[in-house]
């Protein structure tokens, strides 16, 4: 795909069983246009907001941790529109309007421990 013209961009491709998602940041959003110009895609999601929260290594070892912090946004009544993962990292994509409500429960969640 060649180097991206700006790296201080968000963009993650998760490849599935049956279809593959790609989420970028807007300032990088006429550069993969371009690149995967001819490319059907099912549907394109716009005014959305991404929160990753880093992880503890023996986050591998916690029973519950991603239930904790998804379930916090959902007992808000918050969509959680895709979630990206990595082996240290958790990135909660939601619609833009939400966000505030979002990292509101995630900060009480993190207070009370």
């Amino acid at each position: 795909m060649g180097v991206l013209a700006k790296s201080d961009g968000f963009h993650t491709l998760s490849k599935g069983i049956n279809e593959t998602t790609i989420v970028i940041s807007e300032n990088l959003q006429l550069f993969f246009e371009k690149k995967l110009k001819g490319i059907k895609y099912e549907s394109k999601k716009e005014n959305l907001s991404s929160i990753t929260i880093q992880l503890p290594v023996q986050n591998t070892e916690t029973y519950g941790l991603y239930y904790s912090l998804l379930g916090q946004i959902a007992w808000r009544g918050i969509n959680i529109v895709e979630v990206i993962s990595t082996t240290n990292e958790l990135s909660i994509v939601i619609k833009e309007d939400q966000t505030s409500a979002a990292l509101e429960a995630l900060m009480e969640m993190k207070n009370n421990y």
